[in-house]
């Protein structure tokens, strides 16, 4: 063995002895990861509750032009997207974030705790199927319920507002960009 690579081993030795040394320095109790859980665990339900918010303001605007479109239709009864549903617990809206509902358990009373958010499941895909879409619920402790049929324009070309929360209810669609002048492409997705 030459002398640097003595002197090497010699080193990675020392390094080692140092490591388990001051391992306990670097050990994480148990304790301290449940705080950091239930840390993020309550920063999730305020971003929850935040969407929300903003959910119910494009809500509330959607709900507006969905009236105007079932009576300027011959009284359609169109519904579109998150919404109530008659059976929804309001204590449940805004827990979960949205795309998600609060599965409700059998001997357990809803509590707006950080822990529960474990209860939170993803709502039924209505774009399982071509030409299916969310219709309403996949609020609170609601699933989804899907509906078939086409949507009007004004429909599509409002869930493509910046930042919509309402694109992922569009059923499977293309979307065409713009390459250049004249050329396009497109592409078939589902949220």
């Amino acid at each position: 063995m030459t002398v640097a690579q003595t002197i090497l081993l010699i080193v990675i030795v020392i390094v080692i002895i140092y490591f388990i040394k001051n391992v306990e320095e670097y050990n994480i109790s148990p304790s301290y990861l449940e705080e950091i859980d239930l840390a993020e665990k309550q920063q999730q339900l305020k971003i929850n509750k935040s969407q929300y918010q903003k959910f119910l303001k494009e809500r509330k605007l959607l709900d507006k032009f969905l009236l105007k479109y079932n009576e300027n239709n011959g009284g359609t009864n169109l519904e579109f997207g998150y919404n109530t549903l008659k059976e929804t617990d309001e204590k449940t809206l805004g827990f979960c974030p949205l795309g998600e509902y609060y599965q409700k358990q059998k001997d357990l009373e809803f509590s707006d705790k950080p822990e529960h958010l474990q209860y939170c499941v993803e709502c039924r895909n209505c774009q399982e199927k071509p030409n299916w879409y969310l219709g309403s619920g996949c609020l609170g402790d609601q699933d989804s319920e899907c509906q078939f049929g086409k949507l009007p324009l004004d429909l599509y070309l409002r869930g493509h507002t910046k930042n919509s929360l309402f694109h992922k209810a569009l059923p499977q669609h293309k979307h065409k960009f713009v390459k250049g002048v004249n050329k396009f492409s497109e592409f078939n997705h589902t949220h």
